[in-house]
């Protein structure tokens, strides 16, 4: 299980959810369809340990449909980075 936690541009959050990890990115797709939301944080629900951060990429993102276009591994870091934007702004 997987919480999704989702932040606007003041960091405050404004949205979230605990999902199974296979409906994760349903959450993110539902989330980032709330054109206030950011950013989203995702814990491991259980012991409450951070995952990733999950950015949205383009700030106009209107598309119901966002897709995952970078993922990446910051240096001396164990969480991930995850940028985010709509289907329509990649093609």
């Amino acid at each position: 299980m997987l919480s999704v936690r989702a932040y606007d541009s003041r960091d405050l959050m404004i949205d979230a959810d605990v999902v199974d990890g296979r409906d994760v990115e349903t959450a993110l797709t539902r989330m980032f369809g709330n054109e206030r939301v950011r950013y989203m944080h995702v814990h491991y629900a259980a012991p409450g340990c951070y995952a990733c951060r999950v950015d949205r990429a383009a700030l106009s993102c209107r598309a119901p449909s966002p897709t995952v276009v970078s993922h990446s591994i910051p240096p001396n870091s164990a969480s991930s980075v995850f940028q985010w934007r709509s289907a329509a702004a990649a093609s």
